[in-house]
């Protein structure tokens, strides 16, 4: 065959051959027929020419120095719809995988990415090595590419779905840490001899052509493990856990038997998304809360909506968040925040993903708020979800509908915003909150924030509506407030109470109030003691000594017959 220019590149598959010449790209079967040139007319345009080719079985892929890349199906002949790369730089080198699934793409900057035409990922190659020379990807491990330079070799995974979306890893030696933790360290291997053009690669056994056009063959060190009998069980799981094999890691992880292999392997399982495997290493080591989990997640067909589960269980919420958010199901990263008491978060997700949980998210959230003690904001929450309640309420009231969830909220933020007034210093407008919202837990929580701020009044008269009262007694008591406690007293059983009311009502000279006080106190010496000295009806005290037998009330009762003179009775 014959070409325009100089060939600078070329591309045989089983029927066809790729020329590139001239900045253009000649097909043409093997045979000579059906002969196509790319692009179609030389528009003269310097970006338009061609400056990398690739042809696989069923498609042609040419890039040109506009950093665009095309692809052409070859049987049936046309452009494959919607499949296009568009890069910022010139495309320097194509090199497909051996169905034509994924690229490996290199610009002139000598920048590498792999490209998935069916996501359209573009996922960077890390520490891709400028002096390269070859690319070849792995016939067995499909997922596996080496790049080669004069004197070394890099070898490098990639996995299409991660928790991360697509990644490209360049592989090392691993280490597993006590706690399943695993580092890769990544680093190229020596190329000996120098000079060496690996042209294939078959489960790690390189074969490559020499400076004199012979073949030879290479190992390449992450697969040694397979050829070598010493290899231990650790060397064998740790270079398969690089390789994504982990079917063969986990018959490694078998012979180890110690957890944190266990640990490493379900880590990595739960990082490629192989949800399977996790459950079997989760089983493994006996975690049942674990294996429920995940078997509850497997059913997830949305890779983002997997993910995301699978970074909630690592605790990575906001990388969980942005997953969910771009999956088929958002509504899940807002039941994550609400699950996770984020009210923050949730309510601003609420607001673009479900305006209904707004009212009952913004409760919650003020609700926290004023347990961390921030009263205005927590009372402009408050009164924000009781408007939005309240809409609802009017709309209910005139379609004569039954809402007790809707009802019981709106009390909740009635009960808040009156508690938070108060907090606020807003004695009246609180007071008239709680006297709308008319419940006995909100008297008593509203009574005891009125008591640290000494509004023992209003405080009391609160505990008694709350009807604490041992709480309202204390306080009067303490107010020497006898009429409203002698009110009180006879509702409290608390013996302490009555014994400090006796106490508070004989040193007001109160002495009747405090027989009464001390006989509900239990305190029947006391008794006697003040119906000696203070009502003069010693007949009663003699009457309780007689009838209790108290030896402290029968010395009493002797004082008192000595003071008189009445030596008998004492």
């Amino acid at each position: 065959e014959e070409y325009n220019g100089r060939v600078s590149q070329m591309s045989i598959s089983e029927s066809h051959c790729a020329v590139l010449s001239g900045g253009r790209v000649t097909l043409h079967a093997i045979d000579g027929s059906r002969r196509r040139t790319f692009p179609d007319r030389d528009s003269g345009d310097e970006d338009d020419k061609v400056t990398a080719l690739s042809l696989t079985k069923d498609v042609l892929v040419y890039g040109t120095k506009a950093g665009t890349v095309h692809f052409f199906a070859i049987n049936p002949e046309g452009p494959l719809p919607g499949v296009e790369l568009r890069h910022e730089r010139a495309i320097l080198k194509i090199v497909p995988n051996a169905k034509g699934t994924r690229f490996i793409v290199v610009d002139t900057s000598k920048n590498a990415y792999v490209y998935a035409p069916t996501t359209s990922d573009l996922t960077p190659i890390p520490s891709f090595p400028r002096d390269f020379t070859s690319v070849i990807w792995e016939v067995i491990d499909r997922h596996v590419f080496i790049v080669s330079s004069p004197s070394e070799l890099h070898t490098y995974a990639y996995a299409p779905q991660t928790v991360r979306g697509a990644v490209v890893a360049k592989l090392g030696a691993v280490d597993v840490s006590e706690t399943g933790g695993v580092t890769m360290r990544p680093k190229a291997s020596p190329l000996h001899p120098q000079g060496l053009v690996p042209v294939c690669s078959h489960d790690g056994t390189i074969t490559c052509q020499t400076s004199g056009g012979t073949l030879t063959k290479i190992q390449c060190p992450l697969y040694e493990h397979r050829d070598d009998d010493d290899a231990t069980p650790e060397l064998h799981f740790c270079q398969n856990l690089a390789l994504l094999r982990l079917k063969d890691a986990w018959n490694a992880a078998i012979d180890i038997n110690k957890r944190p292999y266990w640990l490493a392997l379900s880590g990595k399982a739960m990082d490629v998304l192989d949800v399977n495997m996790a459950i079997r290493v989760y089983r493994q080591l006996g975690d049942a809360g674990m294996v429920l989990g995940l078997e509850r997640i497997k059913p997830f067909e949305d890779t983002n909506l997997l993910a995301g589960h699978i970074l909630l269980l690592f605790q990575d919420y906001d990388a969980a968040q942005d997953l969910f958010l771009a999956s088929t199901q958002p509504l899940h990263a807002l039941d994550m925040r609400r699950d996770l008491l984020h009210w923050e978060q949730a309510l601003k997700l609420a607001h673009s993903l479900d305006p209904s949980q707004v009212p009952a998210i913004s409760c919650s959230y003020a609700q926290q708020l004023e347990f961390k003690g921030e009263y205005d904001p927590a009372l402009r929450a408050f009164e924000s979800a009781k408007k939005a309640i309240d809409r609802a309420y009017q709309r209910r009231v005139e379609e004569k509908e039954e809402d007790l969830e809707g009802d019981m909220m709106r009390k909740k933020c009635l009960c808040g915003v009156a508690r938070c007034t108060l907090h606020l210093g807003d004695l009246r407008k609180g007071m008239t909150y709680l006297r709308e919202a008319d419940d006995k837990i909100l008297y008593r929580d509203c009574a005891h924030i009125l008591e640290g701020m000494n509004q023992h009044s209003e405080a009391a008269g609160l505990y008694e509506d709350a009807e604490h009262w041992e709480k309202a007694a204390a306080i009067y008591i303490k107010k020497l407030d006898f009429s409203r406690c002698a009110s009180v007293m006879p509702k409290v059983t608390l013996p302490k109470l009555h014994a400090q009311y006796a106490k508070a009502c004989e040193a007001s000279d109160r002495f009747q109030e405090a027989v009464e006080a001390y006989e509900n106190a239990h305190d029947l010496d006391s008794v006697v003691r003040l119906h000696l000295n203070q009502l003069n009806t010693p007949e009663r005290g003699f009457d309780i000594v007689r009838r209790t037998q108290s030896s402290d009330g029968a010395r009493l009762v002797a004082k008192f017959c000595q003071d008189h003179g009445d030596f008998k009775g004492a």
